[in-house]
């Protein structure tokens, strides 16, 4: 394997993060702020809503900065998993 191909495919795994990784991790983003901001139900729902947006576009921006494809994935990954599991967590209880 020659080193244009190992980057091209390092390049195709940052761009799969960004576009795959980046909407589903600001999407939970915002189902995290609309389930645990202390505020009204509707005041939580327009906040997590709003937020959507400009988080995937604030990541879309930045994965491709990342060195590598795993790392593009792991910050996804960091980002995403917490969440994900303090919400599973009060949808159980």
């Amino acid at each position: 394997m020659t080193e244009a191909t190992e980057a091209e495919r390092s390049t195709f795994g940052i761009v799969l993060a960004a576009l795959f990784g980046a909407p589903i991790t600001a999407f939970v983003i915002g189902s995290g702020l609309v389930a645990f901001f202390p505020a009204a139900q509707d005041t939580a729902l327009a906040l997590g809503a709003n937020v959507i947006v400009p988080f995937w576009v604030l990541l879309a921006c930045t994965l491709p900065l990342a060195s590598t494809a795993k790392r593009a994935f792991q910050i996804c990954g960091a980002i995403t998993l917490p969440i994900a599991a303090a919400l599973v967590v009060r949808a159980m209880s």
